[in-house]
């Protein structure tokens, strides 16, 4: 969740209470690109002679290039480029079986837009749904409908997608209904966390990793900071054949606590981003010991600390801090800069003031590496600080949890719920206690829903009036969880078999698709058994899904025939 960007710092009253303490995360460093496309738009035009025509193909091409973690395809989504609604859906399932947790991270998602003026192209991952305008014939070629030109539209609906974002992926001055000459949107602010510096050559052949593009996109980046957004710095391929990962050495860095989509995309709505020139070097940025990508309220001066390390020992020749004031719309200038490998500088700033910071590290042999900033709002007193907001489906209930700290000022807090992540109502509120302490906290939800997903936010009222929201969460209350089923081998040869937590009361039917999304087989096995299944010898080796379906119980797992 993009964190606290409206200052979300909330308090509930407990049911129960826990005091402990809080130890910083541990981030490492991982390499990738998250603009790339298959043939299922404009990609993979070399089809004929790398044999990848599909994402799976891409995404296990881009598994052998070097110092590469993850690969976000981001296809077009109009019918001009050759997307089809249809195939949208397969690009979300190969994403999901190429992806290897603690390996490599397969992510798919959309570049949504037309180069303009008016216009420009927005990457967006995490709606999987293929947002669209166009039709082919008489049939949408869409899921979810956003007029052409319309971004407004299109950032409002990223920002009610529980876990979705959205980066520019080569902005122009006028792009996105001219965002860059106008003060700053909140609701679009929730949804966009990054823009590109660089990106490119699109349409590189290059596999040796020597094809790096020299455009600069800095300037835009320079131009959302002064309007007031909040987003971090990324580096763009934007691969139309079978380059990935191999193109150039340059790549976006996340800084996540661990190698799995979840985390990585969890790090770069928080916007943990670096765009970089080259491909391993780690640096580290803080300001009051917090990483690039937070948003400060402190009632310290702003301690800056850069470290550089680079495995290869290339020297770095240059660091520089650059600084500005959120939403005045003044560029951001050189507040410091050092010719060593490390940096430390306190800024003196008066109380009430807001800054944002982000360094520029140049290597010896020109390679520059972009940070993501670091906010920073100085106070006479902390405010109420939210560390966390969960909530999660019990046999029950749904149970929200919470932990907050550094309260101050804080008059009451208030649980409210939601059906469609818009229209909310207030289930709870209870006084603030206004302590210093690390305090987690739970509440229980018993209220009996038939919406098949369930929204909740928290709200927290200031003594003064002001209000302050928390990010949306959201719990599925229409399905029940994947690992319902253990399938073992897999792979597998031509025998699987299904074993479930619960034994199914009704009878069970097994649907095989291959990554085309076409039928291969079926079956039916009575209820309350464990399923022994041979595939007939004919199917073919490679990847498949199985939907699997017993009464209330419908799920689908991803398999891969040797």
């Amino acid at each position: 969740m993009k964190q606290c960007k409206l200052f979300a710092l909330l308090l509930i009253s407990p049911l129960f209470l826990v005091l402990n303490s809080v130890h910083a995360q541990v981030l490492n460093f991982y390499y990738g690109n998250l603009h790339a496309h298959s043939i299922y738009s404009d990609g993979n035009k070399d089809s004929a002679t790398s044999h990848a025509s599909i994402p799976y193909h891409d995404y296990q091409f881009a598994k052998t290039a070097l110092h590469f973690n993850f690969l976000g395809i981001s296809e077009h989504n109009h019918q001009g480029a050759g997307m089809v609604r249809s195939n949208y859906a397969k690009g979300l399932q190969q994403a999901d079986s190429a992806n290897q947790d603690g390996m490599f991270v397969s992510m798919y998602g959309m570049e949504w837009g037309v180069t303009g003026p008016p216009g420009g192209h927005v990457l967006v991952y995490g709606v999987n749904q293929l947002i669209g305008w166009d039709s082919i014939g008489s049939v949408p070629n869409y899921d979810v409908y956003n007029a052409k030109l319309d971004y407004a539209g299109l950032f409002t609906k990223i920002a009610r997608t529980p876990g979705a974002f959205a980066c520019f992926a080569h902005p122009d001055n006028t792009d996105y209904d001219t965002l860059f000459a106008n003060a700053v949107n909140t609701t679009h602010d929730s949804a966009i966390v990054g823009s590109a510096i660089r990106s490119g050559p699109a349409f590189s052949t290059d596999t040796t990793y020597m094809d790096s593009t020299n455009t600069s996109y800095e300037i835009r980046y320079k131009d959302a900071l002064k309007r007031g957004y909040h987003l971090g710095a990324t580096l763009d391929h934007d691969n139309h054949y079978t380059t990935f990962g191999k193109m150039a050495a340059s790549r976006t860095v996340v800084l996540s606590p661990s190698l799995s989509r979840a985390d990585i995309m969890e790090s770069i709505r928080n916007m943990r981003t670096q765009a970089s020139d080259d491909w391993n070097v780690q640096v580290t940025f803080k300001v009051n010991n917090k990483p690039l990508g937070s948003i400060l309220t402190d009632t310290a001066n702003p301690n800056i600390t850069v470290t550089v390390f680079d495995p290869d020992l290339e020297p770095t020749s240059n660091i520089v801090i650059t600084y500005g004031i959120p939403g005045s719309g003044i560029s951001p200038a050189t507040l410091t800069s050092s010719t060593t490998g490390s940096l430390t500088y306190t800024h003196s700033i008066p109380t009430g003031a807001s800054y944002y910071y982000y360094a520029v590290i140049t290597q010896l042999d020109g390679d520059k590496i972009f940070t993501a900033p670091v906010w920073v709002n100085k106070v006479s007193a902390l405010p109420v600080k939210l560390l966390e907001f969960k909530a999660n489906k019990r046999k029950n209930g749904i149970g929200c949890s919470w932990k907050t700290a550094s309260e101050w000022n804080a008059d009451y807090f208030a649980l409210e719920r939601s059906i469609n992540a818009k229209d909310f109502v207030e289930i709870i509120q209870l006084s603030a206690t206004n302590t210093s302490a690390v305090v987690a906290y739970e509440w229980l939800d018993e209220m009996k829903m038939t919406s098949p997903i369930v929204y909740y936010r928290l709200k927290q009222v200031d003594r003064d009036g002001t209000i302050h929201y928390s990010n949306i969460v959201f719990v599925r209350n229409d399905l029940k969880t994947e690992n319902n089923v253990t399938i073992v081998p897999n792979p597998f040869e031509n025998e699987l078999t299904f074993s479930f937590d619960e034994k199914p009361e009704k009878p069970v039917h097994y649907t095989f698709y291959n990554a085309m999304g076409e039928q291969v087989y079926a079956l039916t096995t009575p209820a309350g058994q464990e399923s022994i299944i041979r595939l007939p010898k004919h199917i073919a080796t490679g990847l498949y899904t199985v939907s699997i379906q017993s009464g209330e119980l419908h799920l689908s797992k991803h398999l891969f025939k040797q």
